[in-house]
């Protein structure tokens, strides 16, 4: 296959390909793939958040873990930690310098209305130095690197459409899409995962998860990936990863016909995908967050919102037998509003799933990101009547590092687990 070949994607599957030599043409199920030589390595799955960055690397056999690390990302008013990361980069020869201008150098500071520096491009500087901070001294082989996109950069909607095929099915989600985007048509990635047949009155429609993206963040997070050393090969999107990262460990032939709903909670969101083997049915998108515990306790316990965090942070990474229980009870009585919100959320996706899909019941719940953890699957499995357990996608994974709380890094493994053939 030569550079730039056009190949059509297996159907419920989806990723935003990129190449260094152009963007693929706007499509809405073609994508452009270089064909990558074959290395002893996978690529580098690069989970980035507002909070931590989160790099992983299997080998080429995606059975054992190269080398993993997180990575805090600071607040743009951690002066010294800009300042540190700002003096290792300028610390390398000139020669050195030139060679990496490309690809190690921060983006340029974007001047704000009062000629300050935005706060998205002090955001960006704050992830390219916890990114170049994380590669540094590590064990990675190369720097291919999978990326995803951010939740806020996503449109994600489930929507019906009439049965079609190929081109005309194209058309559909186009104009499905073009309805609900906030930007320009041709200024849009679009794609599709394909879910099941569902029945709408007399009508059999298809049921599809849309996804939309805006080229411009496409953009921005390979500028990031770059400044820090990466060489961007995919973008992928949240739920195919997160549900990637489980299926690779299914092993019987009855693991890939159950149906099981995956929840990954993020610092902002919550992304919740329900799947039958490695096929997506649904996938939805709720404004509920690590950041809206942390504000809820914050305001009932009348502290600030960063001894709030600290505190929860402290918490969690204890282990149960050694947490004070006062305090995880008053942490779990403070946060209690969030937690029912939350819980009614994934009780509305439960339901949603038996009317819609049916004909097999959910198997399970997966609860996975940074805030999942064992009490919050215990009320889940209580509240719902679903069995919940907190996931690892680590598990089948040969691997020395001490990996802890692995539930979070559900996303960075899938990205690591993306196949470049």
């Amino acid at each position: 296959m030569s550079d730039g070949a056009h190949v059509q994607p297996r159907q419920g599957r989806s990723a935003f390909f990129i190449s260094h030599f152009a963007f693929f043409p706007f499509g809405v199920t073609r994508i452009m793939v270089r064909l990558l030589p074959r290395r002893a390595a996978g690529p580098i799955g690069v989970d980035i958040s507002p909070r931590s960055v989160k790099l992983i690397q299997l080998d080429d056999r995606r059975s054992t873990v190269i080398d993993a690390v997180r990575w805090d990302v600071p607040s743009p008013a951690d002066k010294a930690f800009v300042a540190k990361t700002e003096s290792s980069l300028s610390g390398h020869s000139a020669k050195e310098r030139e060679a990496s201008d490309r690809t190690s150098k921060p983006p340029r500071p974007e001047k704000g209305p009062a000629g300050g520096e935005t706060a998205e491009s002090a955001e960006d500087r704050q992830i390219v130095a916890a990114l170049t901070q994380a590669l540094e001294g590590r064990r990675f082989c190369g720097r291919d690197a999978v990326l995803c996109l951010d939740a806020h950069d996503l449109l994600l909607a489930n929507v019906r459409l009439a049965k079609q095929v190929g081109a005309d099915m194209d058309r559909l989600v186009q104009q499905e899409a073009a309805a609900r985007i906030p930007y320009a048509i041709h200024e849009a990635e679009i794609r599709y995962l394909d879910g099941a047949d569902v029945r709408q009155g007399d009508a059999v429609l298809r049921e599809i998860t849309l996804l939309s993206c805006h080229r411009p963040a496409i953009y921005r997070k390979i500028r990031l990936a770059e400044a820090a050393g990466l060489r961007p090969v995919a973008i992928d999107v949240a739920p195919t990863a997160i549900l990637r990262s489980y299926v690779s460990q299914y092993r019987r032939e009855e693991d890939c016909r159950r149906r099981a709903m995956f929840v990954h909670i993020g610092m902002s969101n919550t992304f919740v995908v329900i799947a039958q083997g490695a096929d997506v049915l649904f996938a939805r998108l709720l404004d509920i967050g690590g950041k809206h515990f942390d504000e809820s306790v914050a305001q009932h316990l009348d502290m600030s919102l960063a001894d709030a965090i600290s505190l929860r942070r402290y918490n969690g990474e204890r282990r149960a037998d050694q947490r004070d229980p006062e305090v995880s009870e008053s942490i779990d009585e403070a946060a209690r509003p969030v937690v029912e919100r939350f819980l009614g959320e994934l009780g509305k996706c439960v339901r949603y799933h038996s009317v819609t899909f049916r004909g097999q019941p959910l198997s399970g719940i997966v609860l996975g990101g940074g805030e999942a953890h064992e009490s919050l699957a215990e009320t889940i499995t209580a509240r719902l009547d679903v069995r919940c357990e907190v996931g690892d996608p680590l598990r089948t994974l040969q691997t020395s590092l001490p990996l802890v709380h692995r539930s979070q890094w559900d996303v960075a493994a899938g990205l690591a687990l993306r196949s470049m053939n």
